[in-house]
């Protein structure tokens, strides 16, 4: 007998606008029925039309992919939907398109990627796909003439990255590129950057990444590209920020690994202006020891930033100086901010596609290099 546990129902197709009131309660109950309109036939994606303008300028905001990060980090940092309409959401099933565009209020939802790709109101187009689909939206995005944000990384090969390349330039600066390097904007780091001069610089980041399953998607070379291309380009880019300058040498190295994994590397990067940056990436570390720890040496002067969480200035013969945020922030919302900034009118780029073209070829020299057991020239 249903009656007697449940307390509440819900209608599957609106999932989450119909049961965020009723899990939010504190009164305790046993159960929640879904109810499933079996009669209800696909929809076709709905199109509201929004003022006209150039291809490429900021229009509407649509989505290609949208899983627990996008909802955690991307969609709840969207600008003003009166600025910038919520267009599309497309997904590998309609009924999760369906409920993330009603939570955050999207004109229509699909499992149709070319339906968003075809959009004439969507300006913008945010990709947050499994990794090895990345280039193939960003080709497709930016053929189409819209901007582009995808997240991390931009692709997983060398061919794929010279293609994009050959599309944006060909796209002659009519639409902007952006990949989700989120910690350069965080605002310890920020901060830090403020701070530092011309002269010769060393980084020392370390990352506490912990183990991953050698049968996760993650670790697949063909799906997630393994976790230096997709994870360790972030730390790689921040050093390139701090730096101010595009690396030019990198040498990378590996614990002997059976399974092949290369999740405990060293990676050297050699940069244009002479600077020097080291990440340790070890998923071979204890669980409570934070998980990021990056070192900044200048001038005999010494920034430490903890799990961007605070950050210690050490300067010369000077107490140290304590920077602490109200809580952990990895720059997501400042991120989010900068591109909806260079995506308005006459917008300069959140990051320069000089310095996401050098970054992302540093990652994949990393793997080269460890392959190769030598260093890996960029220019």
């Amino acid at each position: 007998d249903l009656e007697s546990v449940t307390a509440h129902s819900c209608v599957f197709e609106r999932l989450a606008v119909s049961c965020e009131p009723t899990l939010g309660k504190k009164e305790p109950f046993l159960g929640v029925l879904l109810e499933y309109d079996k009669d209800k036939k696909e929809q076709p994606a709905v199109s509201v039309k929004a003022a006209s303008s150039k291809a490429g300028s900021a229009k509407g905001i649509s989505f290609i992919g949208a899983g627990s990060y996008a909802q955690s980090n991307l969609l709840p940092n969207l600008p003003d939907k009166n600025k910038y309409p919520r267009r599309g959401v497309a997904t590998n099933t309609g009924t999760t398109s369906q409920r993330v565009a009603d939570k955050f209020e999207f004109s229509f939802s699909t499992d149709d990627t070319g339906k968003i790709l075809a959009d004439e109101d969507t300006g913008t187009i945010f990709i947050a796909t499994r990794h090895d689909s990345h280039a193939k939206f960003v080709l497709q995005a930016l053929r189409a003439k819209k901007n582009v944000y995808v997240e991390k990384p931009l692709c997983l090969t060398g061919d794929e990255l010279v293609e994009i390349e050959d599309t944006y330039n060909e796209a002659g600066g009519s639409c902007q590129l952006m990949v989700g390097f989120n910690r350069r904007f965080a605002p310890l780091v920020v901060d830090i950057k403020k701070q530092l001069t011309d002269s010769p610089m060393a980084v020392v980041y370390r990352v506490n990444a912990g183990a991953i399953a050698a049968d996760s998607w993650i670790q697949d070379g063909d799906i997630g590209g393994g976790r230096i291309i997709g994870e360790v380009c972030h730390f790689i880019d921040l050093i390139t920020y701090l730096t101010g300058s595009l690396p030019v040498q990198v040498y990378a190295s590996a614990t002997n690994d059976p399974g092949g994994l290369d999740d405990v590397v060293s990676i050297n990067i050699e940069f244009a202006n002479g600077a020097i940056g080291t990440v340790h990436y070890l998923a071979n570390g204890a669980r409570d020891l934070p998980k990021e720890n990056i070192e900044v040496f200048q001038n005999g002067c010494t920034w430490v930033i903890d799990d961007f969480r605070r950050s210690t200035w050490y300067a010369k013969g000077g107490k140290p100086e304590v920077h602490k945020g109200m809580s952990q922030n990895k720059g997501q919302s400042e991120m989010m901010k900068a591109f909806v900034l260079s995506i308005g009118k006459d917008g300069k780029p959140a990051i320069t596609f000089d310095e996401i073209k050098a970054v992302t070829a540093a990652t994949l020299a990393a793997v080269t290099s460890i392959r190769n057991r030598a260093p890996v020239r960029l220019v």
